[in-house]
């Protein structure tokens, strides 16, 4: 029978009720004040850089809340995953880039019309509309993930193992982004593959424990993805499948198929995981509210 490894700590209410703290001042403090300020004091660029004040505001409301955070919890900054990224973490963000082929690439077999709903819905039926979500993009990732990574996952993995980790980190992440897109099929593709996708952020993260590897893993997919989009768009309105998306998928799945036995040692390596500790009521707890319970609800109220 396995033991409880030292390195876990048991998760008591002081530590929930923490945890639980950090969740509202990122997904309701900080959405509320950032709102505000759009609606008082932005000042509005034209045609596609409208949002660009917002999402500037909320990326900078996010680093000082951190750096806030990181004082009075007295924690040091590569507890937070801050720190000079080694050899070995740019290998493994690779590892993870070729594995995200296999989402995206499934992702397309599965629901070939997501992306002409997702680009009418955000409006990038125009290059310049794809130039300005692409500037747009580090901003609302930098939020993303220091709120994700930094704040959340970096607490959670002193209290789980790895699997329970990267899984209910996901599932957060993935009814964050919850969004109805035309029918029920298309949202519930949405929702599925958007957790797939974080399984693999949360899983560099937990085997570099560096959020500058997930950050640029996060931004660099969002932006190619978006790519993809505008042109499965064009090519869906000129009747065909456009050269740069075929380009796009067989580049990156070139890729995939050159590092797919590495990929596959790196995505057993960072599943493995020996130390257990059994859970605790407390911990059940946090994992419902927290994965499930808050984002729904954030979702409805916000």
């Amino acid at each position: 029978m396995r033991t409880p490894h030292p390195k876990f700590k048991h998760m008591e209410i002081m530590h929930f009720i923490e945890l639980l703290v950090v969740l509202f001042l990122f997904q309701v403090g900080l959405s509320k004040i950032s709102k505000y300020y759009f609606q008082k004091f932005s000042l509005f660029f034209t045609g596609n850089f409208d949002y660009l004040n917002y999402y500037a505001f909320t990326a900078l409301a996010t680093i000082l809340l951190v750096l806030i955070i990181k004082f009075l919890s007295k924690r040091k900054f590569s507890d937070l995953g801050f720190k000079i990224p080694v050899s070995n973490d740019w290998r493994k963000l690779y590892y993870a880039f070729a594995l995200l082929f296999f989402v995206a690439f499934v992702s397309q077999l599965v629901d070939r019309k997501f992306d002409i709903i997702y680009a009418e819905t955000y409006h990038l039926r125009t290059m310049g509309a794809v130039i300005a979500t692409i500037f747009l993009m580090p901003f609302q990732v930098i939020y993303e993930e220091f709120f994700e990574r930094s704040m959340i996952q970096s607490q959670i993995a002193r209290f789980f193992n790895n699997k329970i980790t990267i899984l209910i980190v996901s599932v957060n992440f993935a009814f964050l982004h919850f969004a109805v897109f035309g029918n029920n099929y298309h949202t519930i593709t949405n929702l599925v593959f958007v957790f797939l996708g974080s399984l693999i952020l949360a899983g560099l993260f937990q085997s570099t424990r560096n959020v500058w590897m997930t950050l640029i893993l996060h931004v660099v997919y969002n932006c190619i993805v978006i790519f993809q989009i505008f042109f499965h768009y064009q090519g869906y309105t000129a009747g065909v499948t456009h050269i740069f998306e075929i380009i796009f998928f067989g580049i990156w799945g070139i890729l995939f198929i050159l590092a797919l036995r590495p990929v596959w040692r790196y995505f057993k390596s960072t599943l493995k995981d020996r130390h257990h500790r059994k859970l605790t009521l407390v911990d059940w707890a946090f994992i419902t509210l927290f994965s499930v319970v808050f984002p729904i609800m954030f979702y409805y109220y916000l």
